[in-house]
């Protein structure tokens, strides 16, 4: 539902209205210029997630409000403020994804034992402006289920030179809540980035990234060539790859691999290293070395 009520003076449109937020704002004629404001208290996200077919999030609410204002004749001029004290979704709660992958599971027993388990994401205090081209996104913190978290910070020009921090903790196994068809997957991944980035001197620019492996593992299906369905574990899939401005440099990551129809098999080992050279932000010559040990060859007939 929607109400809004119109008022035309003196050159200048008002309007007040309602969705499931406030919204107010004028316009000037004569000027061009113009403001909006949008004030949220506990707003239902849910009907506008399911307008943009958002389908990995339950429901959501939000609190906070947004500013804008400008001149319609001089889009440089536009500023605004977004100052949100909380954002909270609720994504769908799939029993397997808290399910232990090394064990056969009963999905009835998974369904018991998980409804109860939330998994929701929130951030609070976000505060992004925007000034012309300027924009700020102040630090703030998402935390996520599971223990992860994600930590954003951001300034710079629309079009220019951009400084950008993320710290992140993400736990893979949600990457099945929005990838179809994802094996099940396991494990951590550590995010460390600075960025300042100089767009006239990428060169110039600097860069410190860090990605972090901690025991990951995935168990992927596979069907065999006389059509029987068998299991690859990929397990203990630890390491690191870290990025400048000049490469990237893969730091040995090393993992076991074992074919999951054979209880009590050995497993054989892998380590990959590496490196890149970046050329505006771009690969060339990239070496890559793996080694295998004992990695079984009959997992896929």
């Amino acid at each position: 539902d929607f109400s809004a009520k119109l008022s035309l003076k003196d050159n200048q449109l008002n309007l007040n209205g309602q969705l499931n937020f406030d919204v107010a704002g004028n316009f000037d004629f004569k000027s061009k210029n113009f403001a909006v404001q949008a004030v949220f208290n506990k707003t239902e996200l849910l009907p506008w997630l399911t307008f943009a077919e958002v389908k990995a999030v339950e429901s959501g609410t939000i609190s906070g409000n947004v500013d804008i204002k400008g001149n319609a004749d001089n889009l440089n001029r536009i500023s605004g403020r977004c100052s949100l004290k909380e954002l909270s979704l609720n994504l769908f709660n799939d029993p397997a994804i808290f399910a232990d992958s090394s064990e056969p599971q009963n999905t009835d027993n998974l369904k018991s034992t998980n409804k109860n388990k939330k998994m929701v994401v929130k951030a609070e205090n976000i505060t992004a402006l925007i000034d012309g081209k300027s924009f700020k996104i102040e630090r703030f913190k998402t935390t996520l289920p599971e223990d992860g978290e994600v930590v954003l910070a951001g300034s710079g020009r629309i079009g220019g030179d951009i400084k950008a921090q993320a710290d992140a903790v993400l736990p893979v196994k949600f990457i099945s809540l929005f990838v179809k068809q994802m094996p099940d997957i396991r494990g951590v991944v550590r995010l460390n980035l600075m960025a300042d980035i100089k767009s006239d001197n990428i060169k110039g620019s600097d860069l410190d990234a860090t990605v972090e492996f901690v025991d990951i593992a995935v168990t992927v299906p596979v069907k065999s060539g006389d059509g029987v369905a068998s299991i690859v574990k990929i397990n203990e899939i630890n390491g690191t790859i870290k990025a400048d401005v000049n490469q990237v440099r893969v730091n040995q990551i090393t993992g076991r691999v074992s074919d999951g129809r054979l209880k009590g098999a050995k497993a054989g080992s892998f380590k990959l290293t590496g490196d890149t050279k970046l050329v505006n932000f771009m690969p060339e010559d990239i070496n890559l070395a793996l080694n295998a040990q004992e990695i079984p060859v009959n997992m896929i007939e």
